[in-house]
């Protein structure tokens, strides 16, 4: 989507997720029990 901005985030299992904010709204925090489908995952947080 045009504008849009990568962030990447830890959840709670120490897991690196890159997390696209196609919208205002979904400016929250990872938690392991609550994925939004625009989260993809990526290697493991070191």
């Amino acid at each position: 989507l045009p504008g849009q901005t990568n962030y990447l985030s830890l959840d709670k299992l120490g897991y690196l997720y890159q997390i696209d904010y196609s919208n205002k709204c979904q400016y929250w925090t990872v938690t392991y029990n609550y994925y939004h489908t625009n989260i993809v995952p990526a290697l493991p947080a070191n």
